[in-house]
Formats: structure tokens, C-alpha cells, sequence
């Protein structure tokens, strides 16, 4: 498990007490949206990403919801055509063979599961835990570290978002080991 390089902030103010509690990215991973809030949060901020600026007139969009399902009688906090994360395990959906035992139930304590498109990622994150990424199919734990309150896998997987309080920072797939 590697630990991260240092990483110039996307946003950072020092001033403001405004932690950000979940971020999103735009379809093509151009944006990224911030929101604060529990349960039904509420939009704070966009950034054009390659730019490295704020979007300070953007039209924040919903966060994505999920629809309520279960697998094996518990609630599916994240699914991909393949796989399902129910608590803290990882199904493989057409054998249901179990893929990964997180050891941890991540959304209890208010995370956030994400697969990542190519279905080769598993990101699990929640308020002051540290950023968990584990490859799938295998399970293995590729990295583990940054306290934070909220983090978002880019579309095509290559950049994760972190937010640590007021601060949102991004880290290439490669500086982070997965």
C-alpha cells in the first residue's frame, strides 16, 4: 500500500468552515461538483478541472441518486453490470460468488461506494475514515490513507477527488498505486 504524493489543491479556503460532503464528476470528467449537506445535499461549488478554476456561474446538477435495491436480502450501496457492493462485501452478480470482504461497512458510517467504469476499481470512502481503493475482480487493498469527508473517482478512472474539510484535492491514479 503506497501512500500519496503531495498534490497542489483544486480549492483551498483557509476562511471558510463549509466542508465539502460529497463531490461528483461531470460525464466527461471535465467538471467537478461539490456539495455539502447530509441526505439531500446541497450544490456549493463547480470547478473546471483541467483549468484548475472555479465555475463560479455553473449549473450544479443534482446528486446522482441511487435507486433503492437489495442483494441477498441487504441494501446495494453500489452496483456495476458485474459486480454488487451490499455492506462491506463485493458479489460477483452472475456467479454471486463473493469477490471482496471489505471488512469495514464504510456507508454506515456515511461513505460512499463507487466501481469505476472499467469495473477494475472499488472506492469506499466516509467522513474522517481513510480513502480505501481495491481492485477488482481480486479484493486486493491497493492503497489506504487520507483522512477526508469526501472523494469521487474520475469517469475513466484515472483521478481521484478528495476533499478533506475545505480543501479538494486530485490525485492521479498512478501517485496513489491502483
Amino acid at each position: 500500500i503506497r501512500r500519496p504524493p503531495r498534490s497542489t489543491p483544486l480549492y483551498s479556503s483557509a476562511a471558510s468552515d463549509v466542508y465539502k460532503r460529497q463531490l461528483q464528476w461531470s460525464s466527461d470528467g471535465g467538471t467537478l461538483f461539490s456539495y455539502i449537506g447530509y441526505g439531500d445535499p446541497s450544490p456549493l461549488a463547480a470547478w473546471d478541472v483541467a483549468r484548475r478554476r472555479a465555475l463560479p456561474d455553473a449549473e450544479i446538477p443534482p446528486v446522482a441518486e441511487q435507486i433503492e435495491s437489495y442483494y441477498l436480502d441487504r441494501r446495494v450501496l453500489a452496483e456495476s453490470e458485474r459486480f454488487v457492493v451490499i455492506p462491506n462485501d463485493v458479489y460477483d452478480k452472475q456467479t454471486g460468488r463473493l469477490v471482496l470482504s471489505a471488512g469495514v461497512d464504510l456507508w454506515t458510517l456515511g461513505g460512499v461506494y463507487q466501481i469505476s467504469a472499467d469495473e477494475r476499481t472499488l472506492v469506499g470512502s466516509a467522513i474522517l475514515e481513510p480513502l480505501r481503493i481495491w481492485s477488482l475482480p481480486g479484493g486486493a487493498l491497493r492503497f489506504e490513507g487520507l483522512v477526508l469527508t469526501a472523494a469521487s473517482l474520475s469517469p475513466d478512472a484515472g483521478t481521484i477527488a478528495v476533499a478533506s474539510g475545505w480543501e479538494v484535492r486530485l490525485y492521479t491514479r498512478e501517485s496513489l498505486g491502483f
